[in-house]
């Protein structure tokens, strides 16, 4: 007891100073025991949290969430992305438009001079550049065979048969009826056959000689065809325009003998009367016309819209060529 007293009385003299201090601050015993019990329910709560379990989770909880916001950010499943060639192609393209814009179109001095060197020591010319060439049999396969009938005519039958097949085959009553408008002219050296505002509504067929046949444009004349013996002056949109009851005037073209020839004149319209008999025949040339017309364009096109390397090395000066290539 005495023990306990002493120790009472040592400690005295604080618990009379904690009283003063209580007395004049109330509130102050609250708060601080009210602090005491957070910090010791976050010290509890820390403990929990920090067993494996719950850091297993925690770590899964985070890594879910991080995976939901890329794909929400990606888009993945809700709209279409790049597959990985995709991009690569991409990406391709995309630097060799930048190196494209970045050399200059001008060839280099020092290219052309070491181009010129290799040509000479290997003994080419410009001229050896590749060129397309269209593979055409030979003449002998494009000469129509003769009907055994066909020998007994005169010659000058026989041309006009075979220029008058432009239009397709004609059985030979057909072309029989078809004679009887033949006409014959004959022209001297330097003689026209026909000139610029004449109605354009006959077939010409060179029997003998030779025409010159020009196209004249802002009173400049330029030389289009030569016509030879066995050869015809046809323009197959004339024929339509005749048929169609539409003639029309040369407006451009005119022809010439340049030696003393005979010619064939034959008219349009006679084939009028043929097609008034037979209608079948009447549309089968206009399909055959129409098939002539469509290859002439796509023949034009070819030759005169493919800047081939003939066509440029005609038309165009040396130094724009060797820029092109």
């Amino acid at each position: 007891m005495e023990y306990l007293q002493n120790i009472i009385g040592f400690y005295r003299p604080t618990l009379t100073i904690f009283d003063i201090q209580y007395a004049n601050y109330p509130m102050a015993l609250p708060l601080l025991t009210f602090m005491l019990l957070a910090f010791l329910v976050l010290i509890i709560c820390r403990l929990r949290t920090t067993s494996p379990k719950e850091i297993t989770a925690e770590i899964k909880r985070e890594i879910k969430s991080k995976v939901d916001d890329v794909k929400d950010f990606v888009g993945v499943g809700t709209r279409p992305r790049f597959r990985k060639r995709d991009k690569i192609y991409f990406y391709g393209r995309k630097m060799l438009r930048k190196v494209k814009a970045n050399i200059p179109t001008r060839p280099v001095p020092s290219r052309q001079l070491a181009r010129k060197l290799a040509r000479q020591f290997l003994g080419k010319s410009d001229r050896d550049d590749p060129q397309l060439k269209v593979i055409e049999p030979p003449m002998e396969y494009m000469q129509e065979d003769l009907m055994p009938f066909e020998t007994s005519f005169p010659s000058e039958f026989l041309i006009m048969l075979r220029n008058i097949r432009v239009f397709g085959h004609f059985d030979m009553p057909l072309f029989l009826e078809l004679c009887k408008s033949l006409q014959t002219i004959r022209l001297h050296k330097g003689e026209s056959l026909f000139q610029i505002g004449e109605s354009d509504e006959n077939i010409f067929i060179v029997q003998t000689g030779r025409l010159r046949v020009t196209i004249s444009e802002d009173g400049i004349s330029h030389e289009l065809k030569m016509v030879s013996a066995g050869e015809s002056i046809i323009s197959l949109l004339s024929f339509c325009d005749v048929l169609t009851g539409h003639p029309q005037p040369y407006r451009t073209v005119s022809a010439r003998a340049i030696e003393d020839s005979v010619v064939m004149k034959f008219p349009v319209k006679a084939f009028e009367e043929i097609f008034q008999k037979y209608p079948d025949m009447f549309v089968r040339v206009v399909q055959i016309v129409m098939v002539r017309l469509m290859r002439v364009t796509f023949l034009a096109l070819h030759h005169y819209l493919g800047l081939s390397a003939e066509l440029m090395n005609r038309l165009l000066p040396n130094n724009f060529i060797s820029i092109l290539i």
